[in-house]
């Protein structure tokens, strides 16, 4: 009897053990496929949405913003980049880029049978994971669009699946390949296209514009002392690392807006101090090492800064 059991736990070991082996074929053949495949190849399912419409998603649009996208979907919109979450396409005028949320990085992935379950990495925690995020950027969103558009430059939101709404676009990826999606049936924001600080700041003292430069700086603390005015953080340390603010024509903005949600009762002068002590250090340390000139009057207009809200503080 006891041979028997232990046969028996010998044959279950090889059949688990040929389970395992073939999932880790399957596994590794589809990495090798994913190595072999160009990194930056777009497809458009990455960013068809399947998600059910949600009234918390939904965003009101005039008709002049309708009229508007109109307008920017009938030219081609070409292959600009690639961020966390975002697919970036740049229109045709090179004023707005349109990104695209990798929807395939967001969706909770649907069972694909029993054993191929038991041996997934993708564990409840992970799938909770996914599913924090997607609220937090269609949020994030939704909340630019409707109260930070000056601060962020997001001009145009589309979350929601819709019907008949959005006629075709027209996407050239960076091979210059021609795809036609289907709008209605992606989600995205429309952002004026802004340019990074650093190349931005090194261009105009290069060029001798010292005091452009002085301006742009300005502005960028401007930026996030208005959003700190309006009661808004943003969650991304790395402010200047992962180029989350740039420049338009006449304002710093947010390039970055998935991580910026509402805190209640908050406090100007502490988070001002975040600011300029932790997020905006590497741009003064880069200014020092540099630019000194510009670097002193970084540090003047911090101080300015942070005294003008002490003072308003100590009289309230």
């Amino acid at each position: 009897m006891t041979e028997m059991i232990g046969k028996w736990v010998v044959l279950l070991g090889v059949i688990v053990a040929g389970i395992y082996g073939i999932v880790k074929i399957q596994q590794i053949e589809s990495k090798v496929t994913q190595i072999a495949r160009p990194a930056r190849l777009f497809h458009p399912s990455t960013i068809e949405s399947r998600f059910e419409p949600r009234s918390e998603w939904e965003v009101e649009l005039s008709p002049f913003h309708d009229r508007f996208f109109y307008v920017v979907s009938q030219q081609p919109l070409y292959w600009l980049g690639r961020g966390m979450q975002v697919l970036v396409f740049v229109t045709q005028d090179q004023k707005y880029v349109v990104k695209f949320f990798q929807l395939n990085r967001l969706r909770t992935p649907s069972s694909r049978g029993f054993f191929r379950d038991l041996f997934a990495k993708e564990t409840k925690e992970k799938q909770q994971s996914r599913i924090r995020h997607r609220e937090e950027i269609f949020s994030s969103s939704k909340i630019c669009f409707e109260e930070l558009q000056d601060e962020t430059g997001i001009v145009y939101v589309h979350l929601n699946r819709t019907r008949d709404k959005i006629k075709g676009v027209k996407l050239i990826d960076r091979y210059g390949q021609s795809h036609r999606i289907r709008g209605d049936h992606a989600s995205f924001v429309v952002q004026k296209r802004a340019d990074y600080v650093i190349p931005t700041l090194t261009k105009l003292v290069e060029a001798g514009q010292l005091e452009e430069a002085k301006s742009r700086i300005q502005q960028i603390f401007d930026l996030l002392l208005t959003l700190a005015q309006k009661g808004f953080v943003d969650g991304d340390d790395a402010l200047v690392r992962n180029n989350n603010v740039g420049f338009t024509d006449d304002r710093a903005i947010y390039i970055d807006t998935g991580h910026l949600f509402r805190v209640d009762n908050l406090d100007i002068l502490a988070r001002m101090k975040y600011e300029f002590t932790v997020r905006l250090e590497p741009l003064e340390s880069w200014l020092q090492v540099l630019y000194p000139e510009l670097a002193s009057f970084y540090v003047q207009q911090k101080e300015q800064v942070l005294a003008q809200l002490e003072s308003t503080q100590e009289v309230a």
